[in-house]
């Protein structure tokens, strides 16, 4: 039996978890917009191996991550209530909520994609985090990790990413 993924749907169907993690840190951009100054920091593909392994490419996962500084508790816990109402509204479900205030987190489940949002305590500031991830996924030993233009690494020179070329 054939356990190698066929490239061509391999190709397809992490591009299309892509667009998916894509649109929802687009959407939480827009969301919180005026409240909250939410920056995508990661927006790739990348590998569920370990880094000795040759071919990190062949076990991968999407991730999504974006933060932002908040300048006190009930700033936070706002920009938690809107991204709440946010993915509920986007048909997300929520799975489990901690609802002390010093450590609060939300987390839910839509589709392939799981997301966390919650209060990140910092020893200078506070920070609201949002980290949307899709499950591991074999890959064919060709395929090409990719990074959408909204990540910080996007264009960068890397041997397991196309985008810089």
């Amino acid at each position: 039996m054939n356990t190698t993924p066929d490239p061509t749907q391999a190709s397809s169907a992490s591009a299309a978890l892509g667009q998916e993690v894509g649109s929802v840190l687009t959407g939480l951009l827009d969301t919180s917009q005026g409240s909250l100054e939410l920056q995508i920091h990661k927006a790739r593909e990348q590998t569920c191996l370990r880094p000795e392994e040759d071919a990190p490419q062949t076990n991968t996962a999407w991730i999504g991550l974006a933060e932002a500084p908040v300048t006190s508790r009930a700033a936070a816990n706002e920009a938690l209530d809107r991204i709440d109402r946010y993915l509920l509204a986007e048909q997300w479900e929520k799975k489990n909520e901690v609802t002390d205030p010093s450590k609060r987190a939300m987390y839910f489940h839509k589709g392939a994609l799981g997301a966390t949002a919650k209060i990140v305590e910092g020893a200078s500031r506070s920070r609201v985090e949002v980290t949307i991830t899709s499950s591991c996924a074999a890959q064919p030993s060709e395929h090409r990790m990719q990074r959408l233009e909204l990540d910080a690494d996007y264009g960068k020179n890397s041997q397991y990413y196309d985008d810089w070329k």
